[in-house]
């Protein structure tokens, strides 16, 4: 059975929930390495030294890489490395995997329903793997106790037991980095929760994702659209941990008491690029809502402008210059702004009431892509003819008013979500639509 590492699979998406495959190198098994790559593998000397224990103690290291080409390696991926050097293994423990042609796989995933397992790997296999296919990597070892590394251990080989190594998996609030965070809190009595919990941010759910995914326009479109109110509060630390990258990087600043002294967890870190051969990673960019938000507010612009230009057209005197031209082209943007609207809503309106996707529930995007549009499809063409022309205007107008109402409610704090882009693009072409089919009125 192949499995698939996947650090966070999202694509709440326009029209469907679907991941796309794609050929994922085989780790290697656990257990010991016979050539370990030097640039990698632990040592005796170097970070033991560091950490001032002897050279035969357990180890314990985190691995994390970085965003990949893939849609779902966009957010990363981390493993814990306990490094047994009296056993002579080198075992890597990693959560967030999946296997797509696994029977109902698809169809759980539409409804929300994933179920993920966990797995292992030998260490360096597992590093060279995710190197060669074009992601960097960092190493941190940790300090902790040969007891504590011990519990760590059991609890581990326990977990990855087949009746014990699924789980159901959310995107945000229970994925591949979410269950390491949770594997090192215990291993430390609670003092990385106790740490990063009272440590808020104003950085949210959406806007990081988003920013990981800036670069692959449809997919952020697809994301921004689908996601609803509850991926727009301002998190923790802690809860920021669902990137494997932000735990990396918060791990440092986390002290632990040993020998009745505090002293960082982090006892050395080391960073390894990737190696040619893979594809090469999207760049990662900060999300700025000020700029999506424009621009998506520019395209709706453009596009109720167009339909309002062929609107005027359209309801020229017969026989003046364009007329014809202008009632076609009204009746093909109409019933396609009206397809467009109404399926998305449809998708809005099946995550909310046939899904387990919580984080896309209760979306102000249906306010302005809303199922109603769908009569649109067959209203506009008839109304530019001179028939159910009523209708037509009837069913613009009601859009236009949820549209607007959308807008109304956006700035208050009881429905606190980042929509004001899709609002943007959304409402000038709603009221571009209402207008020009009230021009098409019988005298």
């Amino acid at each position: 059975m192949t499995r698939w590492p996947g650090a966070w699979v999202v694509a709440v998406a326009v029209a469907a929930l679907m991941v796309v495959p794609a050929a994922a190198e085989s780790a290697g098994p656990r257990g010991q390495d016979p050539a370990p790559a030097p640039s990698a593998a632990p040592s005796s000397s170097g970070a033991a030294g560091q950490s001032g224990q002897a050279g035969d103690r357990l180890r314990l290291f985190l691995l994390t890489f970085g965003p990949g080409a893939a849609v779902w390696e966009r957010f990363g991926h981390n493993a814990l490395w306990i490094h047994d050097p009296v056993a002579g293994t080198d075992v890597a423990y990693h959560y967030g995997l999946f296997d797509m042609s696994e029977r109902g796989f698809i169809t759980r995933f539409l409804r929300g329903r994933m179920f993920y397992s966990m797995g292992d790997a030998n260490a360096v296999r597992l590093l060279d793997a995710y190197r060669r296919a074009g992601r960097d990597a960092t190493i941190q070892e940790l300090r902790l106790t040969d007891g504590e590394i011990r519990e760590m251990e059991a609890f581990l080989e326990w977990n990855l037991l087949p009746e014990n190594r699924g789980y159901r998996y959310d995107y945000f609030r229970d994925n591949c980095s979410t269950r390491v965070r949770d594997v090192l809190d215990d291993a430390l009595g609670g003092a990385l929760s106790e740490t990063l919990r009272a440590r808020p941010t104003d950085i949210t759910f959406r806007s990081e994702a988003l920013s990981l995914t800036a670069e692959d326009v449809l997919l952020t479109a697809g994301m921004d659209v689908g996601l609803g109110p509850l991926a727009d509060r301002d998190i923790t630390r802690w809860e920021l941990a669902f990137i494997p990258m932000r735990l990396r990087d918060d791990l440092r600043d986390v002290t632990v008491e040993r020998d009745g002294v505090r002293v960082p967890l982090v006892s050395m870190e080391r960073g390894l690029p990737a190696r040619g051969g893979g594809d090469e990673a999207p760049g990662i960019r900060e999300e700025r809502i000020g700029v999506r938000v424009l621009w998506m507010t520019l395209v709706g612009l453009l596009l109720a402008a167009l339909v309002a230009g062929l609107g005027w057209l359209a309801s020229r005197p017969a026989g003046a210059g364009g007329r014809k031209a202008g009632r076609g082209g009204l009746a093909v943007a109409g019933a396609l702004w009206g397809l467009v609207a109404g399926v998305l809503g449809l998708v809005l309106l099946a995550l909310w009431l046939l899904t387990d996707h919580e984080f896309a529930h209760r979306n102000e995007n249906l306010l302005q892509a809303n199922p109603l549009a769908l009569a649109l499809v067959a209203l506009v063409p008839l109304a530019v003819t001179g028939r159910a022309t009523r209708a037509a205007v009837a069913v613009a107008g009601a859009l236009l008013g949820l549209s607007l109402l959308g807008l109304a409610l956006h700035p208050l704090p009881v429905t606190p979500q980042a929509n004001l882009g899709v609002i943007g693009l959304a409402l000038p072409v709603h009221l571009a639509v209402f207008w020009a089919l009230w021009r098409q009125r019988p005298g």
